[in-house]
């Protein structure tokens, strides 16, 4: 078994696994046990990621986070669980034709100690790191935000029509959007999901929202205005750019208000770019603004 701890080392770097070799670390948690993260290795002549579930180091917080997926409706954070969920929406998204990695069932397995899925190394780059990037012309960026904009309308299109809050990212951002070397979006990290379907075009909002934020945040200020009017020129939901905005301002709850108004007092929610003021971005280029109230 790899007696590997994750946490201990950054991003990105090489590290050396016992028992296995060289891998390159991509991503880890020092919240987390063990071996927790995700690994680049390469086997028989081939590369394979190697995505590894670790349990809560402070079982306080794994308690917590037992009792907050419960009451907002959210899989189980257990890491067998997380590994399930994965694989379910892996499965469910490219049933839809939506680009995701592929689990690699049959390669060489390794003996983590924990819950591992292994999946296809596609050679690309992480979407924020494409935003970052000076060499990349800022027409190619326009077009990146408005391909990856018509790609979340025709989704949320499908998971109101089918009513699935799987086909809704639960961690969505530009950071779990890997730009292919072969031109494709692929999404990845899906280890929670979304479970009421009742819910659906609210966790849509949800969604939207932090996407955009995601979008704001990284962009130059000379970018930015621009890169936001092409998401909703290429967005063609109106009402669920307004929903969005809507839940977070004036949501129809009374108690849910108050929330909101000192949530947004907040010295988090006071920083530039904070989900509130992404709220008043959309709000600004909406035809009628907060005028006419969302469809509920």
């Amino acid at each position: 078994m790899v007696l590997f701890e994750s946490r201990l080392h950054p991003e990105g770097s090489e590290v050396n696994l016992p028992g296995v070799g060289p891998a390159l670390l991509l991503a880890r948690s020092a919240e987390r046990k063990g071996a927790q993260g995700t690994y680049l290795i390469e086997r028989e002549g081939r590369r394979f990621v190697y995505k590894v579930y670790g349990a809560r180091r402070n079982p306080v917080k794994a308690v917590a986070d037992h009792t907050i997926s419960f009451l907002e409706g959210r899989s189980s954070p257990a890491p067998s669980a997380r590994r399930d969920t994965e694989r379910c929406a892996l499965r469910l998204w490219r049933e839809h034709g939506f680009p995701v990695f592929h689990e690699i069932e049959s390669a060489p397995a390794i003996a983590f100690g924990a819950p591992v899925l292994t999946l296809e190394y596609v050679p690309g780059r992480r979407m924020d790191h494409c935003f970052l990037d000076p060499d990349i012309a800022r027409e190619a960026k326009l077009e990146m935000v408005g391909k990856l904009a018509h790609d979340w309308a025709r989704r949320h299109e499908l998971a109101e029509r089918l009513a699935e809050p799987m086909l809704i990212h639960e961690h969505p951002g530009l950071t779990h959007i890997w730009l292919g070397d072969d031109g494709q979006h692929y999404y990845f990290d899906f280890e929670v999901a979304f479970t009421r379907r009742a819910s659906v075009r609210h966790l849509i909002a949800r969604e939207i929202l932090r996407l955009v934020r995601s979008v704001l945040k990284i962009a130059s200020d000379e970018e930015r205005e621009d890169l936001l009017d092409v998401i909703l020129k290429n967005y063609r939901h109106t009402e669920f750019l307004r929903l969005a905005a809507y839940d977070l301002w004036a949501p129809r709850r009374f108690a849910v208000r108050i929330f909101r108004w000192f949530e947004h007092r907040t010295p988090r929610n006071r920083r530039p770019f904070s989900k509130f003021e992404t709220a008043q971005w959309i709000v600004a280029r909406l035809p009628r603004g907060l005028n006419k109230k969302a469809e509920r």
